[in-house]
């Protein structure tokens, strides 16, 4: 699909989806800038960050108010569960920060994948789940969805989960999901949601504008000097 079939789709009312806020900024300013070249008067195209689409059409998610974390909050969570359970001597030796957020991390790859903590068994992982690393990291994902459930807190790949789990949404009109580079399970389920629905669904994906040159340069030493030269624009 090129950039002006897209741009078609949104003249006829289709939804584009990205993967994150900036490519949805791209494409809007891209789509704007291209009709006013055109000198025509339009509306702002029905673009969104796939996240903010579905904050959109999925409020709320249950009957009681939920908070859906960032990364940073989620992060701040975990490192305070992290330095709870760690003895004083070894903070200095897992660094709190960084490990919540490998810890977050991991979390949210779990969940990405349909899967959660009851999953990571012997049966499994194998010997894996008996090593250190992995008895730490379900001894903090478990105290951490304890407290997500307490307060009703939910993470981003959570609140994809209960989208996933639910109803499709109402919106009839086509969806493009653009820059995608791979649909994850938790995402190929939405999308089978929505294809209950007889929702049509198309990918678009970023087409790279950089163009390659051969040079020819004299000697080595002005080759150097060039890739010098080149290196103060980055």
């Amino acid at each position: 699909m090129s950039y002006q079939e897209l741009f078609e789709k949104l003249d006829a009312g289709a939804w584009v989806l990205t993967a994150n806020s900036r490519m949805a900024r791209f494409l809007i300013k891209s789509y704007l800038d291209l009709k006013r070249s055109e000198l025509k008067v339009c509306l702002s195209p029905r673009v969104l960050s796939l996240r903010e689409f579905c904050l959109k059409n999925f409020p709320p998610l249950d009957l009681d108010p939920v908070k859906i974390l960032t990364s940073f909050e989620a992060c701040l969570i975990f490192k305070k569960i992290i330095i709870k359970n760690t003895h004083d001597y070894a903070l200095g030796l897992i660094q709190p920060e960084s490990t919540a957020k490998s810890a977050y991390a991991a979390y949210e790859s779990l969940l990405e994948a349909c899967l959660d903590l009851k999953d990571l068994s012997v049966e499994t992982l194998g010997d894996l789940v008996n090593t250190p690393e992995t008895g730490s990291f379900l001894s903090w994902a478990d105290e951490f969805e304890k407290i997500c459930a307490e307060k009703n807190f939910i993470t981003e790949q959570g609140f994809f989960k209960k989208i996933s789990d639910g109803e499709g949404v109402g919106e009839r009109a086509e969806i493009v999901l653009a820059g995608f580079d791979r649909v994850s399970p938790r995402l190929n389920l939405i999308i089978k949601n929505w294809e209950k629905e007889s929702k049509k669904i198309n990918f678009f994906k970023f087409k790279s504008r950089a163009q390659k040159y051969k040079l020819g340069l004299k000697d080595r030493a002005h080759e150097f000097k060039f890739l010098a030269e080149l290196a103060k624009d980055f």
